[in-house]
């Protein structure tokens, strides 16, 4: 959660450290994205669109690419300084965009980091755009199904990142029901 707190770097284990060399020692993306609110990331780089779909980006940037978690971490902590590194979801699903300040704050990003970082800064890093489904203005209620069997009806309004968004206002975030099987019939 905290990549700033690796120490699979130093070979040093928090729980399983083939694990932790596995999933940690490997090339990290530091990124800016749009997800009703500009804000910072970090994510494996080799699955930095998957997550920025996840989280329901319009836009992201890639900042940096670094070789493990931890040097990743100490960049996300110094942007967090100038950058939320949380997604409001009920921003998100209403569709707010910051495309006109985006740019402005890539620049101000690059500036920001450390420069003992700074050889992990790529100014020149991919650039993603996505469009959704879900009418920009969508107020949401949250919508958890609580145990096998529970069925929830509606008219599907779109979709955005994780969520189901249905025309009377309630959010289905389908991550949050992992180990679940959903059904959606029309």
């Amino acid at each position: 959660m905290r990549p700033e707190l690796s120490t699979a770097h130093l070979g040093k284990a928090d729980r399983d450290l083939e694990f932790e060399r596995a999933y940690q020692l490997q090339p990290h993306t530091v990124y800016l994205a749009d997800s009703g609110g500009i804000k910072v990331g970090v994510t494996r780089t080799r699955q930095q669109v998957t997550r920025w779909l996840d989280q329901g980006a319009t836009r992201a940037k890639v900042l940096a690419i670094t070789e493990n978690r931890y040097e990743a971490g100490l960049i996300e902590v110094a942007l967090k300084a100038h950058f939320s590194d949380k997604t409001d979801w009920r921003k998100m699903l209403a569709g707010l965009s910051f495309d006109a300040e985006f740019s402005a704050a890539v620049d101000r990003a690059l500036a920001a980091i450390p420069a003992e970082l700074q050889r992990f800064a790529v100014t020149d890093g991919l650039e993603h755009r996505a469009h959704w489904s879900l009418a920009p203005g969508f107020s949401a209620k949250s919508v958890k199904l609580s145990q096998p069997g529970d069925v929830l009806e509606g008219v599907l309004a779109g979709q955005r990142g994780q969520y189901l968004g249905f025309a009377d206002g309630r959010a289905l975030n389908v991550r949050s029901h992992e180990g679940l099987f959903l059904s959606l019939e029309g």
